[in-house]
């Protein structure tokens, strides 16, 4: 999934921070997570734009900035992503886009709200310009959020794939609904396309029409 934008979906419980770090820990690349919501995420504390940029320079090696986490402790959602955007951008920059960034943004409703006036492109959300403009600079965006019905639509159907983890619950849907997710197929090498019922159960969704089941995972629970 290299580049490819995801959206992290499951309530609470289900296990999908527990998913979130699990995806940052593997990333192969650099990882930002957008912490702004006082989340025990994985990582080297950072607090500013500099200090993200001292974390690569610091590195000895491309091989280590590879490995490079980093918490990105933030007040504002929209604003860390904006900052945290601008760091994976010229990462790519410098790196001829060898290096491929993932940026996390927990609770993403905070950052890409269910407003036009705020979350589009043409109004200047970060989130939503990470989504349309930056995958031809190697930054990978992770949208995480229990109901992806609280998001501005729009940007988020730049998502390559839906990840969802645990039950789905009764506010579900008609997020559910929208994407036809009680009528998925299984690729050839999944034999189940039923959405999960236990917490930490995950399935990833390729969103066509119909949508299909690619994968089928459980979290590990070492990043509970």
């Amino acid at each position: 999934m290299n580049a490819k934008h995801i959206l992290l979906g499951g309530s609470s419980g289900g296990g999908k921070t527990t998913r979130a770090r699990e995806m940052v820990d593997k990333h192969d690349g650099v990882a930002v997570w957008v912490n702004h919501n006082d989340e025990d995420a994985p990582g080297d504390t950072v607090r500013s734009l500099a200090e993200m940029e001292d974390a690569v320079q610091s590195c000895s090696s491309l091989a280590e900035v590879r490995n490079l986490r980093l918490n990105y402790v933030c007040q504002d959602a929209q604003s860390g992503a904006e900052t945290a955007r601008t760091f994976a951008r010229s990462v790519g920059q410098h790196f001829d886009a060898e290096v491929c960034t993932l940026v996390l943004v927990d609770e993403a409703h905070n950052a890409l709200p269910d407003s036009k006036a705020e979350s589009s492109v043409k109004n200047g959300n970060p989130v939503a310009k990470m989504l349309h403009e930056d995958r031809d600079l190697n930054v990978k965006c992770v949208l995480a959020t229990q109901d992806p019905q609280d998001l501005y639509y729009p940007p988020t159907k730049q998502c390559v794939f839906i990840v969802w983890c645990g039950p789905v619950r009764t506010f579900h849907k008609g997020f559910v609904n929208y994407y036809n997710l009680n009528e998925m197929e299984a690729a050839d090498d999944v034999e189940d396309a039923s959405l999960p019922t236990d917490n930490y159960e995950v399935v990833v969704i390729d969103p066509t029409l119909p949508p299909r089941v690619v994968h089928r995972t459980e979290t590990n629970p070492q990043y509970g």
